[in-house]
């Protein structure tokens, strides 16, 4: 009080003086502290995270994209009059174990409804990293260091509902879907004497992507397809049939690739392209004057390739899970050559069928659910 004041003194025409004063020691002269100024620039496009399974994993083992998002706060950084201080980035994550409608894949579970569907993936908060976790296994992180860069990191393969194919531009992707606000990255300004200022960048939705990786099924291009090749000089067996059974799988190579995802299962199948599908071969009909009987057509009979003559089964082609092939024969073919009785010469007949018409098809299925397939042309001069 009284340490600072006005006076104000009066002087009369022959020199006698007064003094009043006025206290302006307290709550007179004020100075407002200016402050930094964060702000998000609302032109600024959030670019798009996307991990892809097919990728191979890193050193770490990891999948890892990162993206600068500093620039969502614009260009320069406003510090105010009082100067620049520091400027800090932190993901902050709103509520605890954060559900993501995600899921983690779990090869063992091979439901026909939902196969490699695992535990539902959380977020969580982990000191400034947002960790995916599923049953407490860290899934994917989203991370941030000083200077606004945000990484995308994948350590363990996510659920993929819709199975796709091994187009990889097709890839069923999984995107982060959170409410507003959930997931944000805050730009914080401080000036040189510690007033500080936040705006925030909201990554909640459709910016994290992971796609599905799928399995490749193809053929050896070195594969030499054998000869299925029945003798009628040969006894039928206790069945009342002629057969021979030939390993196939090998023509879609030794080691099976189901891709990041992992096994699912393999299986083999014979289709036919067609209905009634002529062959130009005739059963043996011995009352005909040469021999000939009916046509030969070719039937799929629930996976099995049947040559029927008039209904009558005559042989029949048929395969198992394991890629094995068996050429079987019931009845007699008419052989329109007459043959001696030497082995090596005896009149063959060959199933000789437009390219693609018979064909062996390998189908690989990965743990969730994603197939490819490839196939092995049989339709000509292999049986």
């Amino acid at each position: 009080e009284d340490v600072l004041q006005l006076v104000q003194t009066l002087t009369d025409a022959d020199g006698d003086s007064d003094s009043a004063t006025l206290d302006l020691s307290d709550g007179v002269f004020t100075i407002r502290d200016d402050a930094p100024t964060a702000e998000q620039d609302g032109n600024f496009d959030v670019p798009a995270f996307e991990l892809n399974e097919s990728d191979a994993l890193n050193d770490d083992g990891v999948r890892t994209q990162t993206q600068e998002l500093a620039g969502a706060f614009g260009s320069e950084l406003d510090y105010g009059s009082d100067g620049e201080g520091s400027v800090d980035y932190a993901l902050t994550l709103s509520g605890e174990s954060v559900n993501t409608g995600l899921y983690a894949l779990d090869p063992s579970n091979e439901s026909e409804d939902n196969p490699g569907q695992g535990a539902e993936i959380v977020l969580v908060d982990n000191d400034g990293t947002i960790e995916g976790r599923a049953d407490g296994e860290v899934i994917f992180t989203i991370s941030t260091d000083g200077e606004g860069n945000v990484t995308f990191s994948q350590s363990g393969n996510l659920w993929h509902p819709q199975a796709s194919d091994s187009d990889e531009s097709a890839n069923d992707p999984v995107n982060l879907s959170l409410e507003a606000g959930v997931l944000q990255l805050v730009q914080t300004l401080t000036d040189a004497d510690g007033d500080s200022d936040s705006a925030t960048l909201d990554l909640s939705d459709g910016v994290f992507t992971i796609r599905d990786d799928a399995p490749t099924a193809e053929q050896d291009g070195d594969f030499d397809v054998p000869a299925f090749e029945l003798n009628e000089s040969d006894a039928l067996n206790d069945d009342g049939v002629r057969t021979q059974t030939q390993e196939l799988a090998g023509a879609f190579g030794s080691e099976l690739d189901y891709g990041s995802d992992g096994e699912g299962s393999v299986d083999y199948a014979l289709t036919l392209s067609g209905e009634n599908v002529p062959t130009g071969l005739f059963a043996l009909d011995a009352e005909a004057e040469n021999g000939q009987g009916a046509a030969i057509v070719l039937v799929d009979n629930d996976g099995t390739i049947e040559g029927q003559a008039d209904g009558e089964v005559i042989f029949t082609i048929s395969t198992d899970g394991e890629g094995n092939v068996t050429f079987s024969q019931s009845g007699n073919l008419w052989h329109p050559q007459a043959s001696d009785s030497d082995e090596s010469a005896n009149d063959p007949v060959n199933l000789s069928l437009e390219a693609g018409v018979l064909q062996l098809v390998q189908t690989l299925t990965d743990a969730d659910g994603d197939s490819d397939s490839a196939t092995l042309d049989l339709s000509d001069g292999v049986f």
